[in-house]
């Protein structure tokens, strides 16, 4: 797996699969948001990552309207979560188990795989996942 910190070269690929981490990083304007905000890509997310970012969202009393429209901004594009994915999700969570890494985290690795993209992510765990996918540090 080939891994990039703080976004450090050009991603030279159209898209690239984010992660909440990054999503929320953006949202709420913390380090390595602006990488996010202002990538030249288009940016991808899971169905299941949307469904964690809500969680994160209202747990902190943003409206569900407001929430949605932000999630709207910092996506392109929200893949609905398959059931082959949800199968690699299994087997990626049961691999990377020592990291500690969520459902949420697995879905979106299943899914970079699947598509053969690179994920951004504030999340310095990914990058001993050694998954075969790019891992874009953006801090």
């Amino acid at each position: 797996m080939n891994s990039l910190k703080n976004g450090a070269r050009l991603l030279n690929v159209n898209s690239a699969i984010i992660d909440s981490s990054a999503f929320l990083a953006g949202y709420f304007k913390e380090t390595g948001g602006d990488f996010v905000q202002n990538t030249k890509i288009t940016r991808i997310m899971s169905s299941v990552n949307i469904a964690e970012v809500m969680c994160v969202l209202t747990r902190r009393n943003i409206n569900p309207t407001i929430a949605e429209q932000g999630i709207s901004f910092f996506t392109d594009k929200i893949i609905p979560f398959t059931a082959a994915q949800a199968v690699r999700t299994g087997i990626i969570q049961t691999q990377t188990k020592h990291l500690g890494l969520s459902l949420g985290d697995c879905a979106c690795l299943a899914l970079a795989e699947e598509l053969q993209l690179p994920i951004l992510t504030a999340d310095k765990a990914w990058l001993t996942a050694r998954l075969g996918v790019e891992v874009v540090l953006i801090r």
